[in-house]
């Protein structure tokens, strides 16, 4: 992290903290950009348990933060 991070960075690093380290390298994985085969690969998961659980954790975090 830089110091010349923006306020909404700083949030978004707070917010991945907070996750335990799976949900937070499924969060990463996702918010790079990659498919649901691909991350379910990385993560030997089912494709659709990586849809599931990162709906469950954008709930989650929407309630947390709001």
């Amino acid at each position: 992290m830089t110091s010349s991070a923006s306020e909404p960075q700083l949030e978004l690093y707070r917010i991945l903290n907070s996750l335990d380290k799976y949900e937070r390298a499924l969060m990463i994985l996702h918010l790079k950009g990659f498919k649901y085969d691909e991350i379910a690969s990385i993560l030997a998961i089912s494709e659709s348990n990586v849809g599931t659980k990162i709906n469950r954790i954008r709930q989650r975090l929407i309630a947390e933060h709001r």
